[in-house]
């Protein structure tokens, strides 16, 4: 999904153009959404900046919002309560989640938060039982949304 995000911005700008002559790439890395993000643009050096920062300030929002490990985020939530109005941004996110799920026959899953949290514990040195990881399993499956 973030490659897809950056693509359709960076095609929405006119910037991104392939086998094109035009000005050299720039390229921008970052920290976002747990991994690193790396962002390339072309276009000239100063249009190519404000491109990326606008990208990251996306990234950074959309972290806002799914972050798990931030338990004010939007999905933390929506995770404790289980049923909440949510916002645009967050439809729109799952959603898209959802279409690509579907696409790829799950080899991509949103859902897979469940696992996700249980080994977000292996930081604290505390690994996840058989049992904790059978029950997390049963409550994954894009389908299921």
């Amino acid at each position: 999904m973030l490659l897809a995000v950056l693509l359709l911005a960076a095609t929405g700008w006119g910037l991104f153009r392939i086998g094109v002559l035009g000005p050299p790439p720039c390229r921008f890395h970052y920290e976002a959404l747990g991994t690193q993000v790396h962002i390339t643009v072309y276009a000239e050096a100063a249009t190519a900046q404000k491109v990326a920062d606008e990208l990251y300030v996306m990234l950074q929002y959309v972290e806002s919002v799914s972050n798990l490990k931030n338990p004010d985020s939007e999905v933390a939530r929506l995770n404790a309560l289980r049923q909440m109005r949510v916002s645009a941004a967050l439809w729109t996110i799952c959603s898209r989640s959802i279409a690509y799920a579907k696409l790829s026959q799950g080899a991509f899953d949103p859902t897979v938060g469940a696992l996700t949290l249980l080994y977000m514990r292996v930081e604290s040195g505390e690994l996840p039982t058989t049992a904790d990881i059978e029950k997390a399993r049963h409550s994954i499956g894009y389908s299921r949304v």
